[in-house]
């Protein structure tokens, strides 16, 4: 679930009250982990995996009450900064407005001793900060328009001398990101410091490619493919999978992976020891691509045509599960079955993903079925990219679901399409899972619930109408029989260890 599927008033899920109430409730089911989408500034659509920072945090996600324990905002703020519209929806226009509105009026009551305490954190951050700040300011400038465009050449070079001029001729604006992130950090670590009091680990998801319009491009375009005029010489996708026929063409510039190879991949391994400042765990998104990737051409209308490249492979892992530890990552390595990618996985003896829905599909593996599920795997019921398994069963062909259902032995004529906390066909499911021999098992929340489709999070490959799935004020407490999974957690010895 992600922070901002939780319920509360400012129109989207905060690092607030709820955020530590759902924390509650998950170390009093027995459950271990909270699993989340990735934490920076959504792009189009309000995806997060098209952001246009990827070291940043995500301001919304910050909740003015706490603002007001810090003194930075007074009671009197809140009543005109609440949402009123519905509560089952991510209002992102909203909330995205809302926060600007009360981010200034903070940075405006900051105090010295605050101040001073935000350029600390400025320094200590470094380059990807300064680059952030600069690229939203100067975003701002010129209306959103992406750095290709900017009419400011010197600006769009990163000339060190007129981008050092830019920043100090704005000053307060950069310093209103800066200020804004240390916000963003500040509410995070002390979140973060309650699940770890509680037991929780939790697990952040860094996506493989970044933005062609963003900062980590703007600010580092020697590592990518680009042209002479800085459009993509070729862009990420993946060819026709199990979501899409025409496959999937996401459009983010590739890695121009000589050039990171000559400085021991530096920005790769600063963008992963920054997000392992935020997480316990850290899903690596299309962990395929670590191996080989499908490049297409930058002008390409679909995803069918493109070329498998080779990546970075044990040359990057390496150094990485070095520097954190192998027990920190999970590795992504769903999509088309590839030699490669099941070498490279055994190689770097990370975990991997199954998933129930896939491995009860017809075509797929036997190795993919829940009864053959390795110890050294992550077991999901499904992922954001997923249907919920209400929303599976119901949508799914009348003979794929008879053998679903038949797996676990429930009847055809049994109330499988029964939704709600206490779904039977759900909760079968899910005790298979836990019953399996994972090591971690992860069930999305609507899953828990025992949601429908119309819950679902994402489509892949629909542009609009994703991310917006949020809880209802009650169903923390009315929705999830929570007794119920610590028993299961209990009975299936999947209890946390508290240090």
């Amino acid at each position: 679930m992600h922070v901002t599927s939780l319920p509360g008033e400012f129109g989207c899920g905060t690092m607030g009250a709820e955020a530590y109430d759902f924390i509650r409730y998950l170390a009093e089911a027995g459950f271990s982990a909270w699993q989340i989408l990735p934490l920076c500034p959504p792009g189009p659509g309000h995806s997060p995996y098209s952001s246009i920072g990827s070291f940043a945090g995500a301001t919304h996600l910050i909740d003015p009450r706490l603002l007001v324990t810090d003194g930075l905002l007074s009671e009197a703020d809140l009543p005109a900064l609440r949402y009123s519209g519905k509560s089952n929806l991510t209002n992102y226009t909203f909330a995205e407005a809302n926060t600007a509105t009360f981010l200034r009026r903070a940075f405006l009551a900051a105090r010295p001793s605050t101040r001073e305490a935000v350029t600390r954190y400025a320094e200590a951050e470094g380059k990807w900060l300064y680059d952030y700040a600069l690229f939203t300011v100067i975003s701002d400038r010129f209306q959103g328009m992406g750095w290709r465009e900017w009419p400011d050449v010197d600006l769009r070079n990163y000339d060190f001398t007129a981008v050092a001029d830019f920043a100090e001729r704005h000053r307060d604006q950069v310093e209103f990101v800066y200020f804004s992130q240390w916000l963003f950090s500040r509410q995070w670590q002390s979140l973060r410091a309650t699940a770890q009091e509680n037991g929780i680990s939790l697990i952040g998801d860094l996506p493989f490619y970044v933005a062609a319009n963003s900062a980590d491009v703007w600010g580092n375009r020697e590592l990518f493919e680009l042209n002479a005029d800085y459009s993509t010489a070729r862009v990420a996708g993946v060819p026709p999978d199990y979501f899409s026929a025409a496959g999937q063409l996401w459009g983010n510039p590739l890695y121009l992976w000589s050039k990171h190879r000559e400085d021991d991949y530096a920005w790769w391994r600063e963008r992963i020891a920054r997000q392992m400042d935020l997480v316990d765990v850290l899903r690596l998104d299309h962990f395929r691509a670590f191996s080989t990737y499908w490049a297409c051409p930058g002008n390409a209308t679909n995803a069918r045509d493109g070329v498998w490249e080779q990546g970075p492979g044990m040359d990057l892992l390496v150094k990485i599960i070095t520097e954190h530890g192998r027990e920190r990552f999970i590795a992504e390595d769903l999509g088309l079955a590839a030699d490669d990618v099941a070498a490279l996985l055994r190689e770097s003896e990370l975990p991997g993903i199954k998933v129930l829905q896939f491995g009860l599909s017809p075509g797929s593996s036997p190795a993919d079925r829940p009864h053959f599920i390795p110890r050294n795997s992550v077991a999901y019921t499904g992922t954001h990219d997923n249907n919920t398994l209400l929303g599976w069963l119901w949508e799914a062909p009348e003979q794929e679901r008879r053998d679903a259902l038949a797996y676990i032995g429930f009847p055809e004529d049994g109330p499988w399409g029964e939704g709600g906390k206490a779904a039977p066909a759900c909760l079968a499911y899910i005790r298979l899972l836990f019953q399996s021999q994972a090591e971690r098992v992860i069930i999305p929340i609507q899953d828990l619930c025992g949601y429908g489709a119309d819950t679902r999070m994402n489509v892949p490959g629909t542009p609009v109408g994703n991310w917006a799935f949020r809880l209802r004020p009650e169903a923390l407490r009315d929705d999830i029989d929570w007794q119920l999974f610590r028993q299961m957690n209990e009975i299936y010895d999947r209890l946390p260890e508290i240090v």
